[in-house]
């Protein structure tokens, strides 16, 4: 580092533009042979990523020389006191695009102490001479401090007999930061496609990405580039535009840009200042079978297996073990292993998932398997999946030795040998869409069986849909199933549908039309009329259901006729639910759950996600029943239900409550309440009014100020019942009050003259 020469130096103020992009006003110190001395600081203000030349002291700042700058050039506008500068985009920063979608920046994570008891009552009966029935089910759940403790049961009733089951307990933990969930109780578990999928009642522990559901754990699509000029830049995925951004002169980033699986096109259109345009086309794929570069997916599981389940409470038998792993080695390429073991039985083996390119993903695992008998078998799973946006196609070959062992063989009857398929898919919005699927099935133990299924769907207006179907089925004797749908939208949650079925044996057609319930309050139901020919004998079925969604619960109930026989079925459901230190009826509470409370208004209407869910109660309470866990839901209230005389700070929350837990949403709606008067003064043996002072007020320990106007009247928002002392500076004088203010529930309170006296 060196001083440079002073001769002809000078301090000027220019005003840069760099990559034709302006950068604001400098000031910078001009030689006498018109080279600049620009402060490195100011260098990187102005977009350069790591400035080098010649540098230079001056006061004690650093400074590169401009023409010592390799890449860069300039020139100087002596009139304007304008620096024009070009720089190689590999001089300037990278500026970097994330299209991760993310957490919205309000959202308020909840964690409140919150317990809920679901329960379904039916009852049902089938014929005259059968004897009704009747079940009750419940479920409990208790959560705090993202620990979660749930329980189901379920009491059945007829006539001669009646049981009571348990069905699944567990305490579960989240870990929120570490994305990671303990379960101690029951649970099932599932280790790879060769392994079994097993009932336990033990302890599980995981890493589970769903805790962060706007988290996506498999590889996106990234690309990269630089632009000399600022440009403009528009994002297209299979089409459709995703993104508009405005690019600096220098490198850019774009980041996880896809979040859907399969194959399809990236395209970027740039733009520069002088309406030239340029298209990038990227192809990609996307594998949702992956995981990024580093990231760990595991779940270990270890427990005893449950026995009856369903039939019995606490029917348990051998410990087993169940678990996998897998690892992210790089955006191409996971390994993981999988193993079980339980009554003598182990079996284990490596996994991998590798992305050919754009071209598909290939999964593999392989298992060997020992057992008591001292017998060593082996198994191999193989499948190949290419999903694009008009073309799919998948394979997949599984092969077992007859020694080969799981745990759910102890359980199931039919042992598997091998297992073959293969299908591809096409179409166009326009064309419609076609599948073909064969499948092969053999068995040391079972049947053997060969399938194949041909699909075509369409849509053929904007309301309105084609399936056919067509699967042809080769076991002992060949069957095949023929079917033919079309459905109609007429209006909004309707669905109008006709069916036409042909099987070896006989032929049935089929109406139905469909109104879905509202997430809300509302009724919805279906009707189903359907006649069938089967070996001659022909049924004629009518089905009718309607559901009735109220405030506090859901009622259902359902009638079939078919030739003479006749089926009913009567529901009611609901919730009874604990947040905040508030108990109230609810709907069914399906997931996470909140207590709204807009201070102590009736009949606020309550939205979730912008869907009505109800209408406060008479405390201005409402339980909201159908939150979804960990994701942001948006609550709000309708403003328009909010009296003139209440003041509300915001009308929108959004809350992310834990695995089935509850939420206390609260809505300011406070009263206004205006309090007025007049200040006056007793000064010279007169009342005169205080016009234009500020009064402070003092009442434990708060203090508030007003000022006074014309008159001496003054007016005051919402202040607190009570006795105030009150002051105010009057000709160097500390003038001291009592203001009174009365409880009252008046929207208005005028005090009338209030008389200040210095001399009391």
């Amino acid at each position: 580092m060196i001083s440079p020469p002073a001769r002809g130096d000078q301090n000027i103020i220019l005003n840069v533009i760099l990559n034709d992009e302006p950068k604001g006003d400098y000031v910078v110190t001009m030689t006498g042979d018109h080279d600049f001395y620009i402060r490195i600081e100011d260098l990187r203000k102005m977009g350069f990523r790591d400035p080098t030349g010649s540098v230079y002291e001056i006061n004690d700042e650093r400074y590169i020389a401009l023409g010592t700058m390799r890449g860069v050039g300039f020139d100087f506008d002596e009139k304007n006191l304008t620096l024009k500068m070009t720089a190689e985009p590999s001089q300037l920063g990278i500026k970097i695009f994330d299209f991760m979608p993310g957490r919205s920046p309000k959202v308020i994570e909840t964690n409140d102490p919150a317990a809920f008891l679901n329960y379904r009552l039916d009852y049902s009966k089938f014929n005259s001479f059968v004897s009704p029935q009747m079940n009750l089910a419940n479920e409990l759940g208790i959560s705090d401090n993202h620990f979660l403790f749930l329980t189901d049961t379920v009491y059945s009733r007829t006539e001669s007999d009646q049981t009571f089951i348990r069905l699944m307990s567990n305490l579960t933990y989240d870990n929120l930061k570490e994305k990671q969930r303990g379960v101690l109780g029951d649970f099932f578990a599932q280790s790879s496609e060769l392994g079994s999928g097993l009932n336990l009642g033990g302890v599980s522990f995981s890493k589970n990405y769903a805790m962060d559901p706007y988290f996506i754990k498999f590889p996106q699509v990234h690309f990269s580039g630089a632009v000399s000029l600022p440009t403009e830049l528009e994002v297209l995925l299979d089409g459709t535009t995703i993104r508009h951004e405005r690019l600096s002169p220098g490198e850019f980033e774009l980041q996880n840009i896809s979040t859907r699986t399969g194959g399809g096109t990236l395209e970027l259109v740039l733009k520069d200042p002088f309406g030239r345009e340029q298209r990038v086309q990227y192809p990609y794929y996307a594998a949702g079978t992956l995981l990024k570069r580093g990231l760990n997916e595991y779940s270990y599981n270890l427990g005893y297996l449950r026995e009856d389940f369903g039939l019995k409470s606490f029917e348990y038998g051998p410990l087993a073990f169940s678990g996998f792993h897998r690892y992210g080695l790089n955006d191409y390429f996971t390994i993981g292993f999988q193993g079980e073991a339980s009554q003598g039985i182990y079996n284990l083996g490596p996994t991998a998932s590798a992305r050919l390119g754009n071209l598909g993903v290939i999964d593999s695992a392989l298992a060997g398997s020992h057992n008591s008998d001292n017998h060593f078998g082996d198994a191999f799973s193989l499948s190949y999946n290419y999903q694009g946006r008009q073309f799919n196609a998948h394979a997949l070959l599984e092969q077992f030795s007859e020694a080969y062992e799981r745990i759910s063989d102890i359980l199931i009857p039919e042992k598997p040998k091998y297992e073959i398929s293969a299908g591809i898919g096409w179409g166009t919005e326009d064309l419609g869409f076609i599948s073909l699927d064969f499948g092969k099935t053999e068995q040391y133990i079972g049947q053997n069986q060969r399938a194949f299924t041909a699909t075509y769907s369409r849509t053929l207006t904007q309301r309105s849909t084609l399936l056919t179907t067509f699967r042809q089925i080769w076991e002992d004797h060949s069957s095949y199933d023929a079917m033919i749908l079309f459905q109609y939208y007429p209006g909004r949650d309707t669905t109008l549908s006709a069916s036409y079925e042909k099987t070896k044996d006989g032929q049935s057609e089929t109406v139905q039309i469909q109104k879905n319930a509202p997430i809300g309050e509302g009724f919805g139901g279906r009707l189903l009329m359907e006649r069938s020919e089967i070996d001659s004998d022909q049924t004629n079925l009518v089905d009718a259901f309607g559901q009735y969604n109220l405030k506090y619960g859901i009622y259902t109930a359902e009638v079939r006729q078919s030739n003479g026989d006749s089926f009913y079925q009567l529901s009611a459901s609901g919730g009874i639910a604990y947040v905040h230190g508030t108990v109230g009826f609810s709907r069914p509470i399906s997931e996470a759950f909140a207590l709204v409370k807009v201070e102590d208004l009736k009949d606020v209407r309550v939205y979730d996600n912008y869907q009505e869910v109800g209408k406060t109660n008479a405390a201005g309470e409402l339980f909201v029943p159908n939150l979804s866990s960990y994701f942001d839901n948006q609550i709000s209230i309708n403003d328009q239900d909010i009296p003139i005389d209440r003041s509300i700070s915001t009308v929108e929350k959004i809350i992310s409550p834990p695995l089935r837990g509850g939420a206390y949403v609260a809505f300011d709606a406070k009263r206004i309440q205006g309090i007025s008067g007049k200040i006056q003064i007793v000064t010279e043996g007169k009342v005169k009014p205080v016009e234009f002072f500020e009064i402070t007020l003092e009442s434990d320990g708060t203090e508030l100020s007003f000022p006074t106007g014309q008159d001496g009247e003054f007016y005051i928002e919402n202040a607190a019942p009570g006795i105030y002392k009150a002051s105010f500076n009057f000709s160097g004088k500390k003038c001291l009050f009592d203001l009174e203010i009365p409880v009252s529930k008046e929207p208005q309170i005028n005090l009338g003259a209030i008389v200040c006296d210095p001399n009391r």
